[in-house]
């Protein structure tokens, strides 16, 4: 299984998310005609969550959140209206490594917020719950 599949259960596990989605493409708010691939969204309440699945690239994935992010503002409204999404009003935004067993959530900026560590796939649904 995958890390973008091990993940998605652990979305699952979670039990407090709903529109869970795996490996999908959203339009790149600066190259027309180009997409980018999502690893994993979840949403909550008013909130979307993005998630990018790396073994060990944070500054990678800290840039590839950031495209990501700025597809989710600049394309909202038509994501919403497409049934990508439910209304959203907040973009939160994490990075996950099976690899080093690290869940970390950034800014919209790309700044480093928070990590955290994980040891299985239960306990990182467990760190999921609390977001």
């Amino acid at each position: 299984m995958g890390d973008e599949a091990k993940f998605y259960r652990a979305l699952g596990l979670a039990g407090n998310f709903f529109n869970l989605q795996l490996l999908f493409y959203i339009l790149h708010p600066t190259i027309p005609r180009s997409y980018l691939e999502v690893d994993n969204s979840a949403q909550r309440n008013n909130t979307l969550f993005i998630f990018e699945g790396k073994s060990n690239n944070e500054q990678g994935a800290a840039q590839q959140l950031r495209s990501r992010y700025l597809s989710s503002v600049m394309f909202r409204d038509s994501y919403i209206r497409k049934g990508l999404f439910a209304p959203y009003g907040e973009i939160r935004l994490f990075y996950y490594s099976f690899n080093q067993r690290v869940f970390v959530e950034f800014s919209s900026g790309g700044l480093r917020m928070t990590a955290q560590k994980f040891n299985d796939l239960n306990h990182l649904a467990e760190i999921l719950r609390k977001l």
